[in-house]
This record gives C-alpha cells, sequence and structure tokens, in this order.
C-alpha cells in the first residue's frame, strides 16, 4: 500500500489517510492496526442490556404484563367467554358475581361479528373444547346483557392493534425517513424535514376526524380499516424527527470513520453500524408512542368516530360506560374495570419505556438498578 493509493484523484484524501494522519502513524504501523483490528469480534451488546433489564424488577415485569395480557387479547376467540356482541334486552344489568358464586354457565351462544380465517379456527377449537361452557359474569353485565370481562378482552385486541400499528408504521416510515435525510444532508435533508413540516403543521385532529367522517360513511370495515391506515400513516413524524437528529450527531463518529478505514462501503456503514447504534433510541420512543396512540384511539372511539359496534374497544366501552351513568343509579364497574385495565397497561409501557431508558442510554449506566 503506497501513499498515493490512499488518495483520490483531484487531492482528496481517503478515510484511510485522514485516520493515519490523524493517529500520527507511519504507513507501516496502519496497516498492522488495520489488520490487527479486522480480526477482533465485540462482545454482543443486546445481551448485556438483556441482564441489566432483568435487574429493573418493574420494567421486567411490565414486559411480562404486557406479553401476557397481548397473548390472552390475541387468543381471545379460544377463551371460554360469553360472546361480547350477544345482545340479552330481557336479562337485567348485573353486578360483579364472585367465581365462587357463578363459576360458568352453559348458555354459550356464537354471535360475533365478521371473524378472519384465524379466528374462526380459533372460535371452532374453542367449541371443541369447552362445548357451551362459559364464565361467569364475573365483572358484571351492561345494559345490553353484554358479558363486561370478554367485551374488555376483545376491546384490548382493537387498542393494542391499533397501537401497535401505529408503532410499526413509525419504525419502518420514521426510522428510513429520518436515517436516509439524517446520513445524506445537504439539499436532501432541508427537502426531506420542509416535508415534515408541512405534514406537521396540519391540524391532526381534525384531519383525522374529517377522514373518518366522510370516508367512515360507506361501510363499517371501509371504516375501520381508514381508522387504521391514517393513525399509522400520520405517527411518523415525530419519529422521522428523532432519528433524523440522532444521525446526523453520529455520521462524523468514529466508529464509522473506523469502518470505512476497514473498507466498509457508504451502504454498509449505513445499515451495518449506524442503524444498529439508533436503535435503542427508537426502541424507548416507541414505549412513548404506543400509550399515545392507544390514548388517541380511545379519545376518538369516546367521540363516537372509533371503532363501530358490534365490535368493542377500550375507548368504546369508556363512552358506553359514561352514557350509563346517570341520577337513578351508577354502575361503577362499567366504568372502573375498562378504566383501571387501560391504566394498568398504560403505567406497563411507561415503565417499561423508563427501564428501557436506562438501559439502552450510555449516560445512564451508573445509576443503581430500582
Amino acid at each position: 500500500m503506497t501513499g498515493s493509493a490512499l488518495d483520490l484523484p483531484g487531492g482528496r484524501r481517503t478515510p484511510a489517510t485522514a485516520a493515519r494522519s490523524r493517529w500520527k502513524l507511519t504507513e507501516r504501523e496502519f496497516e498492522l492496526r488495520q489488520s490487527a483490528a479486522a480480526t477482533v469480534s465485540g462482545e454482543n451488546p443486546w445481551r448485556a442490556r438483556l441482564v441489566q433489564l432483568r435487574r429493573r424488577r418493574t420494567a421486567w415485569w411490565s414486559l411480562w404484563l404486557l406479553g401476557l395480557s397481548s397473548l390472552v387479547c390475541l387468543f381471545a376467540p379460544l377463551l371460554p367467554l360469553p360472546s361480547p356482541a350477544l345482545i340479552e334486552l330481557r336479562a337485567p344489568l348485573l353486578a360483579p358475581i364472585a367465581p365462587w358464586r357463578v363459576f360458568g354457565t352453559f348458555d354459550f351462544q356464537p354471535e360475533y361479528w365478521p371473524l378472519g380465517w384465524l379466528d374462526r379456527q380459533l372460535l371452532e377449537l374453542r367449541q371443541f373444547l369447552f362445548g357451551t361452557w362459559q364464565s361467569g359474569p364475573w365483572l358484571g353485565t351492561d345494559s345490553k346483557g353484554r358479558d363486561l370481562l370478554a367485551r374488555i378482552v376483545f376491546g384490548g385486541r382493537t387498542s393494542l392493534a391499533v397501537a401497535l400499528a401505529g408503532a410499526a408504521t413509525s419504525l419502518v416510515i420514521g426510522v428510513s425517513y429520518g436515517v436516509i435525510a439524517g446520513w445524506f444532508g445537504g439539499r436532501i435533508d432541508r427537502w426531506m424535514m420542509r416535508a415534515v413540516d408541512v405534514l406537521q403543521s396540519l391540524p391532526f385532529v381534525f384531519l383525522v376526524i374529517f377522514l373518518l367522517t366522510v370516508l367512515g360513511a360507506r361501510s363499517s370495515s371501509a371504516r375501520e380499516s381508514i381508522f387504521f391506515v391514517v393513525i399509522g400513516a400520520v405517527w411518523w413524524l415525530s419519529m422521522a424527527r428523532v432519528v433524523r437528529g440522532t444521525v446526523r450527531g453520529m455520521r462524523s463518529a468514529a466508529f464509522l470513520e473506523c469502518a470505512q478505514v476497514l473498507g466498509a462501503s457508504q451502504a454498509s456503514s449505513l445499515v451495518r453500524h449506524l442503524v444498529p447504534n439508533v436503535l435503542p433510541i427508537v426502541i424507548v420512543y416507541l414505549t412513548l408512542t404506543i400509550p399515545s396512540v392507544m390514548l388517541f384511539e380511545s379519545f376518538l372511539s369516546f367521540l363516537g368516530l372509533g371503532v363501530s359496534p358490534p365490535r368493542v374497544s377500550w375507548g368504546l366501552l369508556a363512552l358506553e360506560g359514561a352514557q350509563a351513568i346517570n341520577p337513578l343509579a351508577i354502575p361503577w364497574w362499567l366504568v372502573l374495570f375498562p378504566a383501571l385495565v387501560m391504566g394498568l397497561t398504560l403505567l406497563a409501557l411507561t415503565m417499561l419505556g423508563d427501564g428501557l431508558r436506562d438501559v439502552l442510554d450510555p449516560r445512564s449506566q451508573a445509576r443503581p438498578a430500582p
């Protein structure tokens, strides 16, 4: 390797030339260090971070709680619960009954909204395993005779699906958009960020309400599709800004320069070295995005612009509970249990995000685990 081989046409220097000049090494010393660096394999940082997360008990138990609740909501048709859409107007409004008083009945009727293929298979397996047996009104019923426990479980599927749709869209579009803008900079960065400014200047709440009102009148399925797409497609703007700022700060980092010295291309440096270092910030931000999307879905459902009956979500349950309260009777269970489930889910997400921030932030490594 000669000195001229390290120079580009026009007098420009390669990253290897710049690194050798900065470190004040001879050509032989630089070649020896370069060959030694190529044989070094670093320790997997994600395994060490997982161990640190397990030491933070609040974050670790929050992760388990979220995983368990997600599995329960995902396999809701398999559970021996009453139908959440079955209306019995002649049935009285029942307060919660303890399981040791009424553990279950044999009155199951498979009345649901249109189910997908997987849900139909789970429902058939449920009927094969449990027959017509169903759990009792452990959390009470509403004014239409529908079981509250079943509606909370099935409502969690919708609320969590909307939250995960917004988070997944933020992850895919926001990270890609922010990495490209921050990496290339210059005119590309300016034009891409101006587009983000224009989208963020739009009244997001009124835009969603307008689209759901105009396009949702065709059918309930089209309304639900618009509901998912609109929320997910606009929630990536803040993620793009966060990622873009992080990439601009890392663009001239020493580890990227070392990767290019070892022969890594620009695309390889971007995918293999830059993006993994951005992921910790992205993961922490996602834990903050999911509660925001869930609250926004509940807000729209509370206004009657979210999920349409007979489907159910936690926001729709809050609306029905508020409407059931009157001066003559206060069915407290219709408000307490949906609010309690949603509050615990949001609290678990917040605690998990706080633990991930401490684990993934290098400046927080010295803090003692709670």
